[in-house]
């Protein structure tokens, strides 16, 4: 995810034939300090437009709460693999889907590896020109299976 997010984000900032929202989200990412958790990577790189990177081998439910429960504003956990680990450790307040209007016939769970039920509670939606539905969730954590 952070090679994918690092070869278009940075480069959006400047593109002017960007839409409004995505300049704006190029904007908010670029300037955001963000973690990067890998275990395969050597480094993460800082540059033009992709600055405050930090590279972390394991992942600290702890430290992830001293942030939520400090200053500043919302987390973004991008990736599904990354998004079960964090519903596991009940850390996700939100969950955000952009659906686009694209039948597949095949794919990966998006949440693959959840080992419970995980009740959604729909908080808002958005339409888009493209077709595209950006829909809104609150978890609703409790006991395994619930």
């Amino acid at each position: 995810m952070y090679e994918l997010m690092k070869s278009f984000w940075p480069g959006a900032a400047d593109d002017a034939t960007m839409s409004k929202e995505n300049l704006e989200i190029a904007r908010l990412l670029n300037h955001t300090p963000k973690i990067v958790y890998s275990r395969t990577l050597d480094r993460v790189e800082e540059k033009k437009n992709w600055k405050n990177v930090e590279l972390k081998r394991e992942f600290d439910p702890e430290e992830i709460r001293r942030l939520k429960n400090g200053p500043g504003k919302s987390i973004w956990v991008g990736g599904s693999e990354l998004a079960v680990i964090f519903l596991k450790a009940d850390l996700i307040d939100e969950c955000i889907f952009m659906m686009t209007p694209v039948v597949v016939g095949a794919g990966t769970p998006i949440f693959k590896g959840l080992d419970r039920s995980l009740r959604l509670q729909l908080i808002g939606s958005r339409t888009f020109k493209s077709g595209n539905v950006l829909l809104s969730y609150r978890p609703v954590y409790g006991p395994a299976g619930s």
